[in-house]
């Protein structure tokens, strides 16, 4: 990547953390706790290739990079993060679903996870946090009620849902598009239950899962997540709202505005 992208990159991740501050100042979260700042030190690629001799169904599975262990609990809960590519169908063979986590460029900030699917891909990606096997045996009701999913750039044509497994062997699942870059934010009861309450759930989770599908089109996608934390909303106040795009513009400009300072004193 050459330095203009990186500094637009860096623009970017300027703007977005200023809408964050923004959208935190009119929404209060009493506390935090981090699933994953995808800050993983080394990189972290998953990669599937469509070819004449690797045409779909397909996968990544076997692929030495899809679980990493041994990650810093204060970054990762459980110590651990699995990515796992299925590719359903492609209109074209020579295209590509990878994936990646790695540190942002020139930064000491959380890393990124971003999702890039060639144009015609049909498949999804899911990132799984379950400490290896062994459970998370967390208790997520405990100063938590909502997960916040900071997505600092997207494409629209892509679904997502959060899926959270309890160790009673029940299911909740949020689906639905992603609303934009920004704060997402998912609040605890208004997840589909398989059996029983979220608080059945919630109360005591064994693996929390992120999947991001891409439906059957010519489009290609490219999404970056900056974070996913379990949030403590105000119950007095709505949950935050991504930014609007006109917000995000002006954000964007600050941070431009600021670059430009800054290279014109350099």
């Amino acid at each position: 990547m050459n330095s203009i992208s990186q500094k637009m990159k860096k623009t970017l991740a300027f703007g977005i953390a200023a809408g964050t501050l923004l959208i935190s100042s009119n929404n209060a979260q009493a506390a935090t706790f981090t699933i994953d700042n995808f800050d993983s030190g080394l990189p972290q690629i998953v990669e599937v290739e469509v070819t004449t001799s690797n045409l779909p169904p397909t996968n990544s599975s076997g692929n030495p990079n899809e679980l990493m262990t041994g990650l810093s609990t204060s970054n990762v809960i459980g110590g651990s993060r699995k990515l796992f590519t299925q590719v359903n169908n492609a209109l074209a063979d020579s295209t590509t679903a990878k994936v990646l986590v790695s540190q942002q460029l020139n930064s000491s900030s959380n890393g990124l996870y971003t999702i890039s699917y060639g144009s015609g891909i049909e498949g999804a990606t899911t990132a799984t946090w379950d400490a290896d096997g062994a459970g998370l045996n967390h208790n997520f009701l405990t100063g938590t009620n909502a997960f916040r999913l900071d997505v600092l750039t997207e494409d629209l044509d892509a679904d997502l849902s959060l899926t959270v497994i309890g160790n009673n062997g029940s299911t909740a699942t949020r689906k639905r598009e992603i609303l934009g870059v920004g704060i997402n934010i998912f609040e605890y009861k208004n997840f589909n239950v398989s059996e029983g309450t979220f608080t059945d759930i919630f109360s005591d989770v064994k693996s929390i899962s992120l999947t991001v599908s891409k439906p059957d089109t010519p489009t290609e996608i490219d999404i970056s997540f900056d974070s996913l934390m379990a949030i403590e909303l105000d119950p007095d106040e709505p949950p935050a709202k991504t930014p609007e795009p006109t917000a995000v513009l002006s954000l964007f400009a600050i941070g431009f505005g600021a670059l430009l300072r800054k290279n014109k004193k350099a």
